[in-house]
């Protein structure tokens, strides 16, 4: 079997959860006897997929825009006759003269969801719709991502396959200096993320007990974050860090719990990934964070001031607490695996 997968998030993300995905698809696809996979990203900033680079004088916006008009032209040129056409991301770059099935993957209904800043006539909003009514099938990462399809834009439920990305820990960790106790939060912060409204609500608890926060990823902190780090009288508390999953995981290895306060997620990378290396999650009691980890984690909900000060606390006192949810996150991680998410696809594939 012919498969394709295309350069779009390739072209739009350096680093980020739906390019890791489709990078371990394509990479545990490529495994399996009897297929034959390519990903095509010639140009790229992407630290799973990297390619050929533009000019960094270049601000990233305009290489964002120039990697995806070179990749999508050299796509048209030279892809023919694959037999699955799996899109990164909700454009389409190939015509279906090119391809005799088109599977989709939906990673979340954040942007149909979410009323803070997300408008009706936010671009990804029109091609998400666009492409799931051109699929042949649609694989949700979770079922909280598939009941969303079906409500929001009526899907056949026959239509979705239902299909948990995996989970792979580094084979060696770029070791950092970090705090003796800190709490780990991963990822971007805006809006729906919650972070503001969780770091409001622990602020007083970090002082009290000598906490930290690390913030991993996500850019650094902006004029508003560091007006409100003072505001709180944490500034010295938390921090931000940046790296490669090397550094990520060692952040998990160290961390007394991941902290995920978001309010909608499609799945949530960072609880499963906390899990992996046995590090304690707090976070959302909504959507498909209640679905991946419930009985392995505490779960809040997620405007709840008192239950997020509660919880936090409830961690860094309670070490027989934080050892019941490290292994109990530990056991739960067994059941993301790449190699299941590899060959569930292909059979996806193949009922086409």
């Amino acid at each position: 079997m012919n498969i394709f997968f295309d350069h779009q998030i390739f072209s739009l993300q350096k680093v980020g959860g739906i390019s890791r995905y489709i990078y371990q698809l394509s990479h545990g696809l490529s495994g399996i006897g009897g297929t034959s996979v390519l990903l095509y990203a010639p140009y790229s900033e992407n630290i799973y997929y990297s390619g050929k680079k533009l000019p960094n004088v270049l601000p990233w916006k305009i290489r964002q825009l120039g990697y995806y008009g070179l990749n999508t032209l050299l796509t048209e040129a030279n892809i023919r006759d694959v037999e699955i056409y799996h899109p990164s991301y909700y454009g389409s770059v190939s015509s279906p003269s090119s391809y005799r099935k088109m599977v989709v993957t939906v990673y979340d209904l954040i942007h149909e969801r979410y009323k803070g800043g997300v408008g009706i006539f936010d671009p990804t909003r029109k091609a998400k719709r666009s492409i799931v009514n051109k699929a042949d099938a649609i694989i949700a990462i979770s079922n909280s991502t598939k009941h969303d399809l079906i409500d929001i834009y009526g899907v056949d439920e026959k239509k979705i396959c239902v299909i948990y990305p995996g989970v792979t820990t580094p084979q060696y960790f770029e070791e950092s200096v970090l705090p003796d106790r800190f709490i780990l939060y991963v990822g971007s912060r805006q809006g729906y993320k919650n972070f503001a409204f969780y770091l409001r609500a622990v602020a007083d608890v970090l002082v009290k007990h000598n906490i930290f926060l690390v913030a991993f990823g996500g850019g650094a902190f902006n004029p508003g974050e560091l007006s409100l780090l003072k505001e709180l009288n944490v500034k010295d508390r938390v921090f931000h860090m940046h790296g490669n999953d090397s550094a990520l995981f060692y952040c998990y290895k160290g961390a007394l719990f991941t902290v995920f306060p978001s309010i909608l997620e499609g799945f949530g990378f960072p609880i499963v990934e906390a899990f992996s290396m046995g590090c304690p999650v707090l976070t959302s009691n909504t959507s498909s964070m209640a679905e991946i980890a419930q009985g392995s984690a505490l779960l809040v909900d997620p405007l709840d001031t008192a239950g997020w000060r509660r919880n936090t606390e409830d961690i860094i006192n309670n070490i027989g607490l934080r050892k019941d949810l490290s292994f109990r996150g530990f056991m739960k991680a067994r059941n993301f695996s790449w190699n299941n998410t590899a060959k569930q696809t292909l059979q996806l594939y193949e009922s086409l």
